[in-house]
């Protein structure tokens, strides 16, 4: 399910996508629409869960490749994520194959193929990956990286 609606609106996912440093994805369209909001309406209404989403820069555009149909780039009829596979191992994306994206350039790849062929992901670039839709324990792992980041950064600022 978090592989295939938008985070943000609970709708299917329409392109173009993008994620956040906690693996959300959504409607790049619904975060826009999200950002336009004034603070106090988006706490009524999301509460704290996107807060960690302040400006565009915040998210990164996501880059899949559509699984092969007959030759042709087509995702023969599936709803993503099942339309999407790894461009290295060409394994679906599903929610028993865990998927991550990079940071640095948005192109989504299997964990697999990061482990053992990352050479092939990015020519080995795979310093900044992205778990797509992680588990409760790995959320909060990220959740607190990315509190530790930000403090960092503010610090460095001063």
């Amino acid at each position: 399910h978090r592989l295939s609606t938008c985070a943000i609106s609970n709708q299917r996912l329409k392109e173009p996508i993008v994620g956040c440093r906690l693996g959300n994805l959504y409607s790049k369209e619904e975060v826009i629409k999200y950002l336009l909001m004034d603070k106090s309406s988006r706490k009524k209404k999301h509460g704290n869960a996107f807060r960690h989403v302040r400006k565009l820069k915040d998210v990164v555009e996501l880059t899949f490749q559509m699984k092969k149909v007959h030759g042709d780039l087509k995702d023969g009829g599936a709803n993503p994520p099942h339309c999407w596979v790894c461009p290295v191992t060409n394994t679906e994306m599903n929610a028993k194959t865990p998927f991550c994206f990079l940071w640095d350039t948005g192109n989504v790849y299997s964990v697999k193929a990061t482990k053992e062929l990352p050479l092939a992901c990015d020519n080995g670039n795979i310093l900044n990956l992205i778990r797509l839709a992680p588990s409760g324990k790995e959320l909060d792992s990220m959740r607190e990286k990315l509190k530790a980041e930000k403090h960092l950064a503010k610090k460095m600022k001063k």
